[in-house]
């Protein structure tokens, strides 16, 4: 075989060898837009333990017991419930969705007043039942809508930045360009 033979023969067996060139493959997929993270399951927590705390008041209340200590289970538990959630909401960073998480609480409870002017004072279970439903209104839309921790957002990226540098020497300066692309 001539010279000529065996260079086309190793240029056949390179080619049937080597992988397709770069302009054909494939462009690489679009990055993933960021999701958010569901935070919710830590204020339902909290609100499960502020409710626990009124369950726990609704229990200890009876005609032959003193009132003070529902009263104080029952108080603690409508302070945490109001404001637990809206300080894990800033905790995370969210300072306006605890802020509303706060005024949604706020209006939640007072709704739940409204039990009271139906039913007698004296707890019993529709008061409770109502109550409590009332109550899960706004537990719900906060775990629901507010409780998302927002996607980092990555930094613009710059373009190409060139500065102009002077070195002074004995002989008299350096002048240079200094630059990141």
């Amino acid at each position: 075989m001539g010279v000529r033979a065996l260079a086309l023969c190793a240029v056949l067996a390179g080619m049937s060898v080597a992988s397709p060139a770069s302009a054909q493959e494939p462009s690489p997929p679009p990055p993933a837009k960021p999701s958010r993270t569901w935070y919710g399951w830590q204020t339902l927590s909290a609100d499960g333990a502020a409710f626990s705390l009124g369950i726990a008041a609704a229990a200890s209340f009876g005609r032959d017991k003193p009132a003070e200590p529902a009263a104080a289970l029952a108080a603690l538990g409508l302070l945490s419930w109001g404001l637990a959630s809206p300080i894990i909401h800033c905790v995370h960073g969210n300072f306006g969705n605890g802020f509303g998480s706060l005024v949604i609480r706020a209006f939640g409870g007072f709704a739940a007043l409204v039990p009271a002017f139906f039913f007698t004072l004296v707890p019993d279970s529709g008061f409770l039942f109502a109550t409590a439903a009332i109550l899960l209104v706004p537990t719900t839309l906060d775990a629901a809508v507010l409780a998302y921790d927002r996607p980092p957002v990555a930094p613009p990226k710059q373009g190409a930045q060139l500065m102009p540098t002077v070195t002074p020497t004995r002989n008299g300066a350096t002048l240079g360009l200094v630059g990141s692309f």
